[in-house]
């Protein structure tokens, strides 16, 4: 993925890390970037990522799909704005919800909140 990425914009610096993401490696990873953009399919991380940028100062674009539907959420920890946990204080329990594998997903759907 890194070297596709590379390949599609020499301009940008694409760093890949082989370890899974977590609340204790979460804080260094982060560290060495200037804004975060999720697009993981369940609450733990989703929770963590916004958690950690906002401790961190960094700004987080989160997109979010179910189905038909997509939602994106910009978090800037700088601003009077809100965060995730501003809007649900405790992180639903994962499985309240399928995952996009599980529930399946309209393929033009994630296409455009990528974007």
């Amino acid at each position: 993925m890194a070297e596709s990425l590379s390949r599609l914009n020499p301009f940008i610096s694409v760093r890949a890390h082989a370890e899974r993401f977590n609340p204790t490696n979460g804080r260094a990873i982060l560290s060495g970037y200037d804004f975060v953009v999720d697009g993981t399919d369940n609450f733990a991380t989703k929770f963590l990522l916004n958690d950690l940028c906002v401790a961190l100062g960094k700004p987080l674009v989160q997109a979010s799909l179910h189905q038909f539907d997509g939602h994106i959420l910009v978090v800037d920890p700088s601003s009077e704005g809100g965060c995730l946990r501003c809007i649900w204080a405790d992180a639903p329990y994962d499985g309240c919800v399928g995952t996009c594998a599980e529930e399946g997903v309209l393929g033009v759907v994630p296409g455009v909140f990528g974007l």
